[in-house]
């Protein structure tokens, strides 16, 4: 009777020391955790409170070069055994399909251990789950080139592995695993049957991983879906090219190529990627500023293989002007949010201005309307840019300004004896017209503060330009005008419009310098001084060598009214900025 308290003493305290020790080792297995940086202790966990600091390590100490080295082993494990199973069925050991379902299930068991361990938040979860997708893609791939696997199966696995990798990437917050199943599984999508995959469904598997890598679940996968993007991108051109060298030889298109999935494959790409632009944020990286425009440019690209008649042309435009429209909505809709908007409005109006023009031109073909229809866009922009304090929208709208009269007159909108006389006056009046008010705008209004357009000019200096874009254009427009009443007049008519465009320019710097006089405007004088320089340089450069007669008297005798009138208003500006004496 006297030896059972001691004996029931003894165990418990033996129970005792077991909870202690239970207590310490689940203590040590939340700091190597800790120090290998996979995930932080609770607060009310024994690591807090059961363990003292000496069994803690510092940073960067043996025991993260323990952690390194136990997934290198566990890497090297799981290839010995894929590596036994590979040799085992090339040696003819294992069935070939039933060694290649074996792999396949293999890599399966990899991510279901992967799985597990991420649910119970045990070490090795991002190395079971890595391998596993890398081993099943690399199956995948080359199974389907040895042994010609089905696409639709091949493409099926690839997709698992894509959606397994992703998503346990995001849900247990894991960017390694998401960001290299993601690029794993859309490369081995395009590497099945390359150079020509089954489109459709690769087309398929690319979106699904452009979606899984958009949300990126920390600030290191930002790069995530600008690669898969060039991906998918390069799957684009591949499919593109290959359908635009059948259609350009006039040969039947190929099966294989799946003329008919492009146009909806293409459309759903668009659907997606518009989707994706709206829920990213617009600061987050440089790829969601330009991800709109660039699935404009994408699309538009794409388009273009397949336009072979006149009547596809006019309905892939008429699609590109109501998406043109679209995106200026959903622009306009952002801006209306306030500052809570971000870049969004701006992203989407750069690319509603660049769906606007191929739009225009693939409705109309006709240089005329389009020119005109652009530089109206242009201005509209440019004050639109205003209200949303944007220094890049601006830029881009006065860039455009100046490209649409180089446009013209590099397609020969102003050439003499012209197309249509009546066309070409009324487009470089219009031009002439747009282009002064949009110069008097941007000279009224600074550029906005803070932006960095405003702090590489200040004075907008691309803005002050627009005047010689509108002397150029007032130029060309009278010069057209010009030329008939020449041309009834004299015959041949080479010399005299020569000497007629000398008097047109001295002209045009007689009328700057009186309205500079009239207005006391010294950057218009500036201006004045400038163009009749121009003028001088014209008739002693070029009139002297090439005319002769009435024509080059007319053009010296106008530049030296030009010069008369200069020498009158300059001696006239000094006198009066001379002090009146008392």
């Amino acid at each position: 009777m006297s030896n059972q308290p001691s004996e029931s003493g003894s165990f418990q305290a033996m129970a005792a020391e077991l909870v202690a020790l239970r207590k310490r080792c689940e203590a040590m297995e939340f700091r190597l955790e800790r120090l290998e940086g996979r995930t932080p202790a609770p607060a009310d966990s024994p690591a807090a409170t059961a363990v003292d600091a000496p069994i803690a390590a510092p940073s960067g100490g043996l025991a993260t070069h323990s952690g390194a080295l136990r997934r290198v082993a566990t890497i090297t494990f799981v290839l010995v055994i894929a590596l036994v199973l590979r040799t085992l069925t090339d040696g003819g050991v294992i069935d070939t399909t039933f060694g290649v379902w074996l792999g396949v299930g293999y890599s399966l068991l990899l991510m279901a251990v992967g799985w597990q361990r991420f649910v119970h938040e045990r070490s090795g979860r991002r190395v079971f789950t890595i391998c596993g997708a890398v081993l099943l893609c690399s199956l995948v791939v080359e199974t389907q080139r040895r042994f010609d696997l089905p696409m639709a199966a091949a493409h099926s696995l690839v997709a698992i592995a894509l959606l397994a990798s992703a998503g346990l990437g995001h849900r247990y917050r894991s960017p390694t695993t998401a960001e290299v199943g993601t690029l794993v599984a859309a490369a081995s999508s395009i590497a099945l049957g390359f150079p020509r995959p089954h489109f459709s469904i690769t087309a398929i598997v690319l979106l699904f991983a452009m979606v899984a890598a958009t949300p990126p679940t920390s600030r290191r996968a930002a790069w995530l879906p600008t690669i898969v993007f060039c991906q998918l991108l390069f799957f684009w051109l591949l499919w593109t090219f290959n359908l635009h060298a059948a259609i350009a030889h006039g040969k039947e298109v190929p099966a294989e190529l799946m003329q008919w999935a492009f146009l909806p494959a293409l459309a759903v790409t668009f659907l997606v990627l518009a989707a994706i632009s709206m829920a990213m944020r617009p600061r987050s990286s440089a790829f969601a500023a330009v991800l709109p425009t660039a699935t404009v440019v994408l699309s538009l690209a794409a388009v273009d293989g397949m336009m072979t008649s006149e009547g596809a042309s006019r309905m892939v435009g008429a699609i590109t002007l109501g998406t043109a429209i679209a995106l200026a909505c959903i622009a306009r809709r952002d801006a209306a949010r306030g500052p809570t908007a971000g870049g969004a409005p701006l992203r989407f109006a750069v690319a509603a201005f660049v769906a606007m023009v191929p739009g225009l031109w693939l409705t109309t073909s006709q240089i005329w309307v389009v020119l005109p229809a652009v530089a109206i866009n242009a201005f509209v922009v440019a004050l639109w840019s205003h209200s949303l304090g944007s220094g890049g929208l601006r830029l881009l709208a006065t860039l455009t300004q100046h490209a649409v009269l180089l446009v013209a007159i590099a397609a020969g909108c102003f050439t003499t004896p012209p197309e249509s006389e009546l066309l070409a006056i009324v487009l470089g009046g219009l031009l002439a017209t747009l282009t002064i008010l949009h110069g008097r705008w941007a000279r009224r209004v600074p550029p906005p503060a803070g932006s960095l357009y405003a702090r590489l000019s200040p004075t907008d200096l691309v803005g002050g330009a627009m005047f010689w874009s509108a002397s150029a254009a007032i130029f060309c427009t009278l010069r057209v005008a010009m030329f008939p009443v020449l041309a009834s007049m004299t015959t041949p008519t080479d010399g005299p419009f020569q000497a007629a465009q000398s008097v047109l320019v001295n002209v045009m710097a007689m009328v700057l310098l009186v309205t500079a006089k009239v207005r006391r405007n010294q950057e218009l004088l500036r201006r004045a001084v400038i163009l009749a320089a121009v003028g001088g340089a014209k008739v002693f450069a070029a009139d002297f060598l090439t005319l002769q007669g009435v024509p080059l008297v007319l053009a010296v005798f106008s530049f030296g009214v030009a010069a008369a009138i200069g020498s009158f208003v300059l001696g006239r500006w000094n006198k009066d900025a001379q002090p009146t004496p008392q």
